[in-house]
């Protein structure tokens, strides 16, 4: 395997959910950068549906940290990210931006931050924290919520995951349902 692979392949294993920051700032430079990381993920069609509201005043993350109902360690990331898809140029807006924030989190961590997803569509607090969001950031409706990522610097190093600790060789089905390999 080339270098770049095993590079890519072991920041991947490194990614970890930071449950702790450091109240460190995330300089510009760098938050411009994981847009950029952000923006190189696949879409659908090529459609780009995606935005991205960065959030940094602690008041807005406060509110926001409030209606999620997050502890502590969580609503110290020095910056949220609202991960949106814009419903009106394709119906894969979500996927498209879930695809971004996945490549925002890996590139977070290849940068040496830590990332934790936050809120997702899931939450039973969901419609009030679009809400929340369209009131405090002037959201389009047009825009959808896909999530909210905690950035920062990790206050403690996580170990990387390893090869075997996640996969899970019944969740592969070869060809049918229920064929895996060597059968």
């Amino acid at each position: 395997m080339e270098a770049q692979g095993k590079d890519m392949l072991g920041t991947i294993l490194a990614r970890r959910t930071t449950r702790k920051f450091l109240a460190q700032a995330v300089p510009d430079t760098t938050i411009v950068q994981l847009m950029q990381m952000a923006m190189f993920a696949p879409t659908r069609l090529g459609r780009r549906p995606w935005q991205f509201i960065v959030m940094r005043k602690p008041e807005v993350k406060a509110q926001v940290a409030s209606a999620l109902h997050l502890e502590a360690d969580y609503a110290a990331a020095p910056i949220y990210v609202a991960v949106l898809g814009d419903k009106e140029a394709t119906d894969a807006w979500d996927l498209d931006g879930g695809a971004a924030a996945e490549n925002l989190l890996v590139a977070a961590t290849a940068m040496g931050l830590g990332s934790a997803w936050i809120a997702s569509p899931v939450n039973p607090l969901w419609d009030k924290l679009d809400a929340l969001l369209t009131q405090l950031t002037h959201k389009p409706p047009a825009m959808g919520l896909v999530g909210i990522l905690a950035v920062g610097y990790p206050a403690e190093a996580e170990p990387a995951h390893t090869e075997g600790e996640v996969y899970e060789q019944h969740r592969v089905h070869f060809e049918t349902w229920g064929a895996t390999r060597g059968k």
